[in-house]
C-alpha cells in the first residue's frame, strides 16, 4: 500500500487519502507517512477528520464514522435518548440527544437536549365554584 507515483495525480498532491480525511505531505518520513514523491523525498500522511476514525485493520485507509452515541454516550444521564448522525450533517453534527417521553429539556446546543428534567403531570382543575349574582327568587306564596 505505501506510496509512490501510482497513488498521486501529481507531485505533492494527495489523491488517494480515503473519503472523510486530510492529507499532509511532509519534508520527509514521519510515522506512519508514505513515499509521495520519489524526486524529492516528500512523504505524505492520510489523517481522518474529526468525527471519523481509522479502520484498525487497515489504519489510515479507510475512516468510518464514529458511533458517539456507543463509545462516549454524550448526551445528560437521565431521560434522555442519542442517535448516531453523520459528522458532516449541518443540522446535527456528530450526535443528537432528546428526551423521551415523560421528560422536558432544560437546554439545548448544536447536539439537542442539554439536559432531561421529569415533566411534571399537570394535576387536574375543578371549576371554581360560582357564588350567585343575584339573590335567589323565593318559592311563590299560595294566595288566600
Amino acid at each position: 500500500k505505501a506510496g509512490g507515483d501510482s497513488f498521486f495525480a501529481e507531485s505533492n498532491s494527495c489523491t488517494k487519502c480515503p473519503a472523510k480525511s486530510d492529507c499532509t505531505v511532509y519534508p520527509e518520513k514521519v510515522d506512519g507517512s508514505f513515499l509521495l514523491d520519489r524526486a524529492d523525498g516528500t512523504y505524505f500522511k492520510c489523517t481522518c477528520k474529526d468525527g471519523y476514525k481509522t479502520d484498525e485493520s487497515n489504519p489510515g485507509w479507510e475512516c468510518r464514522d464514529i458511533d458517539e452515541c456507543a463509545t462516549d454516550y454524550p448526551c445528560p444521564p437521565v431521560g434522555s435518548f442519542c442517535v448516531d448522525t453523520d459528522p458532516d450533517d449541518a443540522e446535527f453534527p456528530k450526535y443528537k440527544c432528546g428526551c423521551v417521553i415523560g421528560y422536558v429539556a432544560t437546554g439545548t446546543n448544536v447536539h439537542g437536549a442539554t439536559g432531561c428534567t421529569l415533566e411534571l403531570t399537570p394535576q387536574p382543575t375543578r371549576a371554581p365554584t360560582k357564588a350567585p349574582t343575584r339573590a335567589p327568587t323565593p318559592a311563590p306564596t299560595p294566595a288566600p
